[in-house]
């Protein structure tokens, strides 16, 4: 894992080898280990190294042995051993050990069809220097960060948005703030930034002397979900999946595994326990209760790992509030995420490498949704669902859907309680999130288009919380449930299979029975859940908070009703109503803007990435 910047100007433009450095230096998190720049005639390229794999030889950025290539890159090719195998018996030379000459020597051969061998997660830019032509490419599934920015001079990629700050005040994108705070992840390319991109997963970007060409979609994993099957190769699955968790212990550093105490890292754990006697799990629990310390002490015992646990509480919430939304570059989207940053800052004392189980949810199909879904036949019974309100308009217009079920029915599927609070929170002309259009799913069943948003969005934002925290303690998380073949062979078969006698992730509990007693498998999905609403009626913790949403800076803003927001207040602490998951999101949205949005924190007055050539 590491931190790349790419700087390519316009003609008659250079870049400043000064104010790159600056740019890379922001993000010295990502890569302790190691620090490159190369400037060339039309490009810049820089990286900051967090050595996992071949760590005497893989610096970066990397030339090919011919100098036509070079590269900065950010991730892990878990398959590069057998791309390398394959390479040499075409007569390819290398001149390291480690997966950045891979990349290289597999795009000279196959081109573009090359991004789709990676077995992974990936971002990075490839310049062909002889074409003078350059690639930047997110992974398949969206598991590493790249991000972009275009101004009159030229066009800068980053790892991390944080890193623009070095050359520009951002701003708000205001169009967006509702999708913000109330679905927790921006659709496309678009974020809650102007002008600020992000490179789409499974999508590259290709960059010229004369212009930006945007966005080539090179793969597509839910097309699958068109002609769903009914028949499931278990032993198939099995194997795939056995495959990917062994595949992500690859590493010259060791690895953890982040144990929740749930199905999906319990399995990694019994997996590698069989091979691996010398495990290390790590587990958050909090101070007062913890509902999933008695599986993570089961899983524990079982296998006999050496287990490490971590009792966090309010205070420690509170203590690193800040600087989990300085990493996430945007508004905390996961309360989580603060025990997630301290986890990994825990977990780096014995490696930087971390397996979690990120992503079965939405390959298995997890949440207790769908089944409510599966039992629901016509729109009129929506209400009893229960479908998360950030699903809702990503299927149909939010207007289009205020027609079809009244104001009850709406509140009854939001997942902050009620949809009309928080539109009754933000100024008119800001508030419409604006409409969705998907031809491509119109014909799917419901359940598919669920499994379509959360694939395509909720994910999404779950992977780049993993990102952002572990990378603010230096740690690589890996994701082995998130494995292209593994995606595209569960989106051929039916959703309803995956969900048979109302078991939600039926196929994986059967493939995981072998482990586990019934108890374990087949208990009540519980997650980790913080004690929000105690902790905001706690006037000298969380709910000192209260005090950002009624500040002058807040109410001045004028992107939210501040007469309705005290009215929230007051309900909430008079114990009316539980309004703390839209209350915890607009302090999340107030302690990211005050950090980010013309805060200073960078001083970037008469800084030019880009000199005139002149």
């Amino acid at each position: 894992m590491c931190g790349i910047v790419a700087v390519f100007p316009k003609k008659n433009f250079k870049v400043n080898k000064i104010v790159l450095k600056k740019m890379i230096d922001s993000l010295s998190h990502r890569g302790p280990d190691g620090e490159g720049i190369v400037i060339e005639d039309w490009y810049g390229l820089a990286h900051k190294r967090l050595s996992i794999i071949d760590l005497k030889r893989s610096s970066q950025p990397f030339y090919s042995l011919d100098n036509r290539y070079s590269i900065t890159y950010n991730g892990e090719i878990y398959n590069y051993i057998e791309i390398r195998d394959d390479l040499i018996k075409m007569g390819y030379n290398f001149k390291s050990k480690g997966d950045t000459e891979v990349i290289i020597n597999a795009f000279d051969k196959w081109g573009i069809e090359s991004f789709n061998i990676f077995e992974g997660m990936f971002s990075f830019i490839l310049v062909d220097n002889k074409k003078q032509a350059a690639y930047a490419v997110r992974d398949q599934l969206g598991i590493k960060p790249l991000f972009y920015l275009e101004t009159i001079e030229g066009v800068v990629f980053s790892s991390e948005i944080k890193a623009f700050l070095n050359i520009k005040n951002l701003s708000i994108n205001e169009e967006k703030i509702y999708e913000q705070i109330m679905y927790r992840y921006i659709s496309g390319e678009e974020t809650i930034y102007n002008d600020v991109k992000r490179v789409n997963a499974g999508n590259y970007i290709l960059i010229n002397r004369e212009e930006v060409k945007k966005n080539y979609q090179y793969y597509n994993h839910i097309d699958t979900l068109s002609n769903p099957k009914s028949y499931i190769d278990y032993e198939k699955i099995e194997s795939e999946l056995n495959n990917s968790i062994i595949l992500h212990t690859r590493s010259d550093v060791g690895y953890n595994i982040q144990l929740s105490g749930g199905l999906d890292s319990s399995y990694i754990t019994a997996l590698l326990a069989r091979s691996d006697s010398n495990i290390r799990t790590y587990s958050v629990a909090l101070d007062n209760a913890n509902s999933e310390k008695d599986y993570q002490d089961y899983i524990t015992n079982k296998y006999n790992t050496k287990h490490f646990e971590l009792v966090l509480n309010e205070s420690d919430f509170i203590g690193g509030l800040e600087k989990a939304t300085w990493h996430m570059d945007m508004p905390i989207i996961h309360g989580s995420c603060v025990f997630l940053m301290l986890l990994s800052i825990y977990s780096k004392e014995t490696s930087k490498v971390i397996l979690t189980g990120e992503g079965a949810d939405e390959l298995f199909l997890g949440y207790s949704r769908y089944i409510r879904s599966a039992l629901s036949k016509t729109s009129e019974t929506l209400k009893d669902l229960r479908i998360p309100s950030y699903l809702i308009p990503n299927i149909w217009k939010l207007k289009t859907l205020k027609n079809t079920l009244n104001h009850d029915e709406l509140k009854n599927i939001s997942i902050l309680g009620n949809i009309n609070k928080l539109e009754n929170m933000l100024k008119t002309e800001i508030k419409e999130i604006g409409s969705y259009n998907y031809p491509r799913i119109k014909n799917f069943s419901f359940l598919n288009q669920l499994t379509y948003i959360d694939q395509t969005r909720y994910l999404q934002s779950l992977l780049e919380r993993q990102d952002r925290m572990s990378m603010a303690a230096s740690v690589e998380t890996r994701v082995p449930f998130c494995n292209v073949k593994l995606f595209k062979y569960l989106n051929q078969i039916r959703p309803e299979e995956k969900i048979k006698n109302k078991i939600q992730k039926r196929i994986l509990k059967k493939i995981a029975s072998k482990y586990f007693t019934e108890s374990f498998i087949h208990r009540k999905k519980i997650g980790f859940v913080l004690p929000y609403n105690t902790w905001l009626n706690n006037d000298r913790g969380l709910g000192s908070y209260f005090d950002l949403l009624t500040d002058s800076k807040f109410v001045n803003q004028g992107y939210f009703n501040h007469k309705n927001i005290n009215l929230l207040i007051d309900a909430h602490r008079k114990k009316i109503a539980d309004n703390s998951k839209l209350l915890l999101r607009l302090i999340f949205f107030e302690v990211w803007k005050r950090k980010f949005i013309n805060s200073n924190i960078i001083n970037n007055s008469n800084v030019n990435l880009f000199d005139n050539k002149n």
